[in-house]
């Protein structure tokens, strides 16, 4: 090769010791027009071009390096934040590799503080504070039953909404967790919360009971329970007396249950019983009577250990 050639470029021998590869692949870079002849009958590599690719190569790094460098993340990882532009990529050789310093920015970017966390909470925090998943969390933002705001390009809550939401959740049970601590049917549990007698709230799409009218329940029928023993109600209950009416008057089934004028016109206005009226007077099925006991003995059996035998 003449010396003037060898000052317009490099030798394949050189190129080959530069980007540290085998010779075969400089000659298949010729092939493929990655680097630039200066000679038409001499494969010499124009100099200009090739420095400017040697640069290039030196700023970039293969994808599984890349990956390497972010933490061992996942190759489909890679390619989404590649076609998100998260990341640049530049062709190098008939490669693609990705640019170093958008690594080094990325890195920078995710070590950095993005939000006050003072002033506002991360989906992730509050998932983790309630026990529910994070995609669960994420619909309820999606739905709008969680309101959030966009910082950074991120979906955060503010702070004081967030510590509201946790409380209210932690304060509160699921209907299921109200009738085991209650110890009564899951489907009494309903009828109580028509009647006032349990508070329920709406926290995150779900119904929940808060535990404060939970324990004032459980009170509430400890006390009834303690008053009902020795009363004539409480032998009803126990033994019911045999009749063959179909329908009985009011002032009779005050008399057959043994209850107060005031208790019998509140379960009738409660609708436990059915009444029907007969000639212009006031009649209760019945039938409504038995059913009403059965459903009496199955919400005070666990305050009442001596209804078990008469269920």
């Amino acid at each position: 090769m003449s010396r003037r050639k060898r000052k317009l470029g490099f030798s394949p021998e050189a190129v080959a010791g530069m980007f540290n590869v085998h010779l075969r692949t400089v000659f298949r870079w010729f092939e493929r027009g990655y680097l630039i002849s200066t000679s038409a009958s001499v494969q010499v590599a124009e100099k200009k071009s090739t420095l400017k690719l040697l640069r290039v190569l030196e700023a970039s790094c293969s994808p599984k390096e890349a990956r390497s460098r972010l933490g061992n993340l996942p190759a489909s990882t890679l390619r989404l934040w590649i076609r998100k532009k998260r990341l640049a990529t530049v062709n190098v050789l008939g490669a693609e590799r990705t640019v170093l310093a958008s690594i080094d920015k990325l890195i920078e970017k995710r070590n950095t503080p993005r939000f006050d966390r003072k002033r506002y909470c991360h989906p992730i925090e509050l998932a983790e504070a309630i026990g529910l998943s994070l995609s669960s969390v994420y619909s309820c933002m999606r739905l709008g039953h969680l309101k959030f705001v966009v910082v950074n390009g991120m979906k955060l809550i503010r702070r004081p909404e967030g510590e509201n939401i946790i409380s209210l959740w932690n304060s509160s049970s699921s209907r299921k967790g109200a009738s085991k601590d209650l110890g009564i049917p899951h489907g009494t549990i309903r009828p109580w919360i028509n009647r006032g007698d349990l508070v329920e709230v709406t926290v995150l799409r779900s119904k929940r009971i808060l535990r404060s009218s939970v324990e004032f329940q459980k009170r509430r029928m400890q006390t009834a329970a303690a008053n009902l023993k020795g009363s004539r109600f409480f032998s009803f209950l126990l033994s019911p007396p045999q009749t063959q009416q179909i329908y009985m008057p009011l002032s009779q089934v005050r008399e057959f249950l043994g209850i107060s004028s005031a208790q019998l016109s509140a379960w009738k206005k409660q609708r436990e019983f059915k009444c029907r009226r007969l000639r212009g007077q006031l009649f209760v099925e019945v039938e409504s009577l038995w059913i009403f006991r059965r459903r009496y003995l199955r919400k005070m059996k666990p305050f009442l250990p001596d209804l078990a035998a008469a269920s």
